[in-house]
């Protein structure tokens, strides 16, 4: 634009309602109750927008003298002030900026909270931010993304609003790791764009130049969502730090309103790349010689598995089957939003290059998390030694926008190590922590085997009110129709792991857990399956807002939030219809390092 863009649509209204300073370099034009003007130079690093949490969202517009422009949602404070997210004015580079403001009133509060800064002010200090478990610094997170291993650092995308802790404004985050556990976040890079929001899709280091960006460049594949969904692809030279896009985008488009999420690798056999991505009620495979042109190969799905919400999120990766030499199968992940909520499901079979072949019947559904909040996992491309490791979102469609915190929303499960384990003649996904995770603990508490014929309580544990941590028990129900524990705190909030041996099914019963009352949807729980007779092992890994339990081995697993008041420090057994035999109980603590990294 030329320096007319000072007028605009907004420019009919011959009168201004109120002008005001929020600072010498921020100046508010309200042009009626609606809609304002902000006018400043970018000579400092941030604009900070006062927010408040669950208000309406207002429409920011960004204009400068040379033509550009770029639009924002953001819920502007309008009775208070919650906290206040940083938009970043560097690549404005000290232009003058004009902002449009639309769906906010004159009386907000915001307007006088506005401010530009060199620096972005400390958040409020949480109680159920987790103390090791991935989270954004501030804003919201939902779907990890762009998982891939680059010499020895592991990088990790994911879907981010930068400007608030509710869904809006679909980004790229990004942080990086060299052991899973210690993340260093590295800002925004990738945001909305002509094409749409920045949804999920992946990354994949390019060793070989097949895409013409440079060998060894980063290439990521991702859904622009606009007025369709399409994929568009962009490349980094400098280890991820900063993409470019591909002026050639979109590289593959559908006539499909949910078309998404492209997850890419590479194919030894057949020399191609090879994409699986979520369209509709079903997968779609493509295979490329470079990265840029694809063709489409099958479809896979709409005969098999659960149907509830469109099918996202999708993996295919090969694994060995665990005690078996030299027999493997493929893994197709897909996440799907069911009756009740998010859920992932998997699928075994075998994939030639071109067509993925399922051994399950059609009507067979294999879930591989039973819990609550579990979804849109993924793994890492490039993990050494060929483990494979994947992530997932720690939460739940059906209330993820509501959960009690205010300056973040959205964390990941611990980092899993996947397998295949042949039990009873089915192939079954397992999950267990990351090796890496056994660096979060301290030395371990044991607790002398005991019996149970109707209740035992633990209290307190060895280990202290430790907020976050590990336990390991062994149970052996016997002939106890009913059994199983309680973790529980002083002010009585308990979360109930229960066995019932005739229906042979566990329940994680969290109606009672502490803060429930913000969904009515969260308090359900899903029954997991179990063998009746002979000894469980169960691994809770605990954190100040979550319950991961692994069961024997990882064959089950069961991933669900809690919002209790005070850490839990104290366990009830309790055994109805027969005796409980306890075999083991082992409770290791958060190691310092950690419990001090997450305060800071």
């Amino acid at each position: 634009m030329k320096p007319e863009y000072l007028t605009g649509p907004l420019a009919g209204f011959s009168a201004l309602l109120l002008c005001m300073a929020c600072e010498p370099s921020v100046t508010v034009h309200h042009l009626n109750n609606n809609e304002a003007r902000l006018h400043f130079a970018a000579n400092r690093d941030y604009l900070l927008l006062p927010v408040e949490d669950g208000a309406p969202n207002a429409t920011l517009r960004f204009f400068t003298e040379d033509g550009g422009s770029r639009s924002i949602r953001v819920a502007l404070a309008r009775e208070a002030c919650d906290c206040t997210f940083p938009f970043d004015l560097r690549p404005y580079d000290g232009r003058k900026v004009v902002c449009e403001v639309t769906d906010c009133p004159y009386d907000a509060v915001c307007w006088e909270a506005m401010r530009l800064s060199d620096r972005i002010p400390a958040f409020a200090e949480e109680p159920f931010r987790p103390a090791y478990h991935h989270t954004p610094p501030y804003g919201w997170m939902n779907d990890p993304n762009g998982m891939v291993r680059e010499g020895d650092v592991y990088h990790l995308f994911y879907q981010h609003n930068p400007y608030g802790s509710r869904w809006e404004n679909m980004s790229w985050g990004h942080a990086v790791s060299r052991n899973l556990l210690d993340w260093e976040e590295l800002g925004v890079v990738l945001e909305p764009d002509s094409l749409g929001a920045v949804f999920s899709g992946c990354c994949v280091m390019d060793p070989q130049n097949t895409a013409g960006f440079g060998r060894n460049a980063m290439i990521a594949l991702y859904t622009a969502s606009g007025a369709r969904q399409t994929q568009c692809l962009a490349y980094s030279t400098d280890r991820g730090r900063t993409f470019t896009r591909y002026d050639g985008n979109p590289v593959l488009t559908s006539d499909r309103p949910d078309f998404r999420d492209p997850k890419v690798f590479y194919h030894d056999r057949t020399g191609r790349w090879i994409m699986v991505i979520a369209a509709g009620q079903a997968m779609e495979i493509h295979s490329s010689a470079n990265l840029r042109s694809w063709r489409f190969e099958s479809r896979f799905g709409e005969e098999y598995g659960a149907h509830g919400g469109a099918w996202e999120c999708p993996d295919l990766f090969e694994l060995p089957v665990e005690g078996e030499p030299g027999q493997t199968r493929w893994v197709m992940l897909c996440s799907l939003g069911v009756e009740d909520g998010s859920r992932v499901q998997y699928f075994v079979g075998d994939f030639d290059g071109r067509n993925f072949t399922p051994e399950d019947d059609p009507d067979e559904v294999k879930w591989m998390d039973f819990g609550r909040d579990h979804y849109a996992t993924v793994t890492w491309s490039g993990a050494p030694d060929g483990r494979r490791i994947a992530l997932g979102w720690m939460s739940n469609w059906a209330y993820a926008n509501e959960v009690p915190s205010v300056t973040f929303r959205g964390s990941n499960t611990l980092p899993r190590e996947l397998g295949l384990r042949r039990v009873g003649g089915e192939l079954l996904l397992t999950s267990v922590p990351a090796r890496e995770a056994e660096k979060l603990l301290d030395e371990p508490f044991a607790v002398p085997a005991f019996a149970v014929e109707t209740e035992h309580n633990v209290s307190p544990l060895p280990s202290g009110p430790a907020p976050a941590g590990r336990i390991e028990l062994e149970l052996e129900g016997g002939d106890a129709e009913v059994f199983g524990c309680k973790l529980f705190n002083c002010r009585g909030e308990y979360v109930d792991i229960c066995f019932n041996r005739i229906e042979g099914t566990m329940l994680v019963d969290r109606s009672h857990s502490g803060r429930t009352d913000f969904s009515p949807a969260f308090a359900a729980t899903r029954p997991v399956p179990f063998a009746s007779g002979g000894r469980s092992r169960l691994t809770f890994w605990i954190d100040r807002s979550s319950i991961e339990l692994f069961v024997d081995g990882g064959e089950r697993v069961a991933t669900n939030l809690i919002y209790p008041s005070e850490p839990y420090d104290r366990m009830n057994f309790y055994a109805k219809g027969g005796t409980l035999h306890v075999k083991k109980l082992e409770i290791s603590p958060l190691h310092p390092y950690k419990q001090k990294d997450s305060h800071e």
